[in-house]
């Protein structure tokens, strides 16, 4: 699944083997996110986002926000439900201008962080949230630097 400058998604599957990939662009039906898109430039990355087993989408978006897809499908057959507004656990995340998204384990507690590049040349981190809580909390930018020192700090120790 990649996004494109039009906000529109294009699926491509792996029609191929594990050793010898060929990718086969997927379009209409074949494609679970036909039609959907997201204004201009969306990006887009597939993570269980809501903890399910299944991949979930999330997309930044040119203006510095995120959407969100739900796969309500199952693993196989993904079936991919827009979560907008306050039903979102993105809702209110801006992590400036022309954002992306990928997920990691920044903070070392066992759940996905949401890490964004952004249009500055850095990067917006907002922690995942508390089991019960509703929305992403803490947002810091933070740029290559930092992180560069940090972990020269800790190479030092």
């Amino acid at each position: 699944m990649v996004g494109g400058s039009d906000g529109l998604f294009r699926y491509f599957e792996n029609t191929g083997t594990p050793l010898i990939p060929i990718f086969t662009e997927r379009t209409g039906i074949e494609n679970p996110l036909d039609g959907e898109g997201v204004g201009g430039f969306s990006t887009a990355t597939l993570a269980d986002a809501d903890g399910d087993g299944d991949f979930d989408l999330v997309s930044g978006m040119s203006t510095g926000t995120f959407t969100g897809f739900d796969n309500t499908g199952t693993a196989a057959s993904p079936v991919f439900t827009l979560r907008s507004g306050e039903a979102s656990p993105l809702f209110g995340l801006d992590a400036g201008l022309f954002s992306t998204a990928t997920f990691a384990d920044l903070g070392g507690d066992g759940d996905a962080d949401l890490v964004s590049g952004v249009s500055t040349g850095k990067f917006a981190f907002f922690r995942a949230p508390e089991p019960g809580t509703a929305a992403m909390a803490s947002a810091a930018l933070l740029s290559l630097s930092i992180l560069a020192k940090r972990r020269e700090r800790r190479a030092l120790r």
